[in-house]
């Protein structure tokens, strides 16, 4: 009976799995055989030069400028929102008039396509026109306007604030999960024992997210080190490669230099890299359950 049982599930989840290896699964293996050869755009030959994509891609010296700025970037915007979500999460979760229309609110960055999003930062953080400088300007906080986006010592940290807009909502909706999971019974007892609001969280909501703020940091940082579309709307990798991550070094290497070779190569490594958390996720996920 439960071999039947089994067999039904696999029947059932087999068009799924189909349809993954289809979308995923052949395209990684084409990826991988891609890697270890000089692919010729025109003509359609290939030649087989084994890992020598991936000893060009060690031996050069920008991929390892482009490991520092994702690096960076990750751990600014990373960072930005989790303290951001966290903070948002507990403020929704106390008690203050309007929490509904707050949870909505709050929802609209997530709602809103990334390319529409990154374009309208791109007009706020204008240099000459942009709302940003115009404000600051009007408040007196600084004199002149600031180049946001042309800066190579402030754009990696402009587009970082919108990568982190734009997530702020999905994290806080799960650290807000965690939170509502908490017994209040826990928090009464503290309160008994004269806890006051910062023991409280620092002795009983922590402890108690420890698990959902684990897997939410694991998931945020995957997400985060693949960003592309923000940074390739506002900067393309600019300005003087300020902010070119290694996901914009993989379009570089592809659609603008047109060594798909190398791009398949630098593409292997960072699914490598990402198994690494990924294996995270899952260890975190099998520890819960």
């Amino acid at each position: 009976m439960i071999q039947k049982k089994n067999f039904q599930a696999i029947y059932f989840l087999l068009p799924a799995m189909i349809l993954l290896t289809i979308l995923y699964a052949y395209p990684m293996f084409l990826l991988l055989v891609q890697s270890f050869q000089k692919v010729e755009l025109f003509g359609d030959q290939s030649k087989f030069v084994a890992f020598d994509n991936y000893i060009r891609l060690l031996k050069d010296k920008g991929i390892y400028h482009n490991l520092r700025i994702t690096l960076l970037y990750s751990c600014v915007t990373i960072a930005i929102k989790m303290l951001g979500g966290l903070m948002i999460a507990l403020l929704i979760n106390s008690d203050i008039y309007g929490k509904k229309l707050a949870r909505f609110i709050m929802l609209i960055p997530w709602a809103i396509p990334q390319v529409a999003v990154s374009i309208i930062w791109k007009w706020i953080y204008d240099t000459r026109y942009g709302y940003l400088n115009y404000f600051l300007d009007a408040v007196n906080w600084v004199q002149g306007n600031i180049a946001w986006l042309a800066d190579k010592d402030v754009t990696l940290y402009a587009v970082s604030i919108v990568d982190a807009w734009m997530g702020w909502p999905l994290i806080t909706m799960m650290i807000l999960a965690g939170l509502e999971a908490i017994p209040k019974s826990l928090y009464e007892a503290g309160r008994l024992d004269g806890a006051n609001t910062w023991k409280q969280f620092w002795h009983i909501t922590l402890p108690e997210l420890a698990p959902v703020l684990t897997i939410t940091f694991t998931l945020v940082s995957i997400w985060t080190f693949n960003s592309f579309n923000v940074i390739f709307v506002m900067t393309q990798g600019g300005p003087l490669r300020s902010t070119e991550t290694l996901m914009m070094r993989v379009y570089n290497e592809a659609f603008k230099k047109f060594d798909f070779g190398m791009s398949s190569a630098l593409s292997v490594l960072i699914i490598l890299f990402m198994l690494a958390f990924i294996s995270l996720y899952i260890r975190q996920l099998t520890k819960e359950d």
